[in-house]
């Protein structure tokens, strides 16, 4: 009786040590007339680690011509510091259709002042975000929609708002 009561106890402690520590994730579509309308403080991380990478960015205006990407704006909280890992094409970072469950590929995601990175090909790319901070990122797919789902590597998982 002891020993089933112990362990009871002991798996209650770890839910509710689990249920504090998740992360609230917000993710909204991005409505801007202007993908240039990016905040000057906004970057995506503190540190990039990259190995055998070819990068292709392009500068907000020359986005903003296309106008047939709808930006999604995911942000959350860092308590304790984080990787995000992006694979070649952005392979791990999808959106799913909540109509169809169709995956969607990303088109460009912003990484820095006012520009957006299209092209990736890279063994390993990753950004180091240092805890106890507010992260932002702005992702642009060919369509989103409220009610799609955004995984970025299993490790990010949020409905569109």
């Amino acid at each position: 009786m002891r020993t089933s009561t112990f362990i009871l106890f002991l798996l209650l402690i770890s839910v509710i040590s689990i249920a504090q520590t998740k992360t609230d994730i917000n993710c909204k579509i991005w409505d801007t007339d202007n993908y240039c309308d990016i905040p000057d403080s906004l970057h995506l991380g503190d540190r990039l680690f990259a190995i055998n990478c070819q990068v292709t960015s392009q500068k907000c205006d020359k986005i903003d011509s296309l106008r047939t990407m709808t930006g999604v704006w995911l942000s959350f909280y860092n308590k304790k510091g984080c990787k995000l890992r992006f694979k070649t094409d952005f392979a791990n970072i999808r959106l799913y259709k909540k109509s169809t469950e169709q995956a969607i590929k990303l088109y460009a995601i912003h990484n820095s002042g006012k520009y957006f990175m299209t092209i990736l090909k890279a063994k390993r790319y990753n950004y180091h975000i240092k805890g106890k901070r507010n992260v932002n990122v702005i992702m642009l797919f060919p369509e989103a929609e409220k009610g799609d789902k955004i995984i970025i590597d299993g490790f990010i998982e949020a409905e569109i708002q």
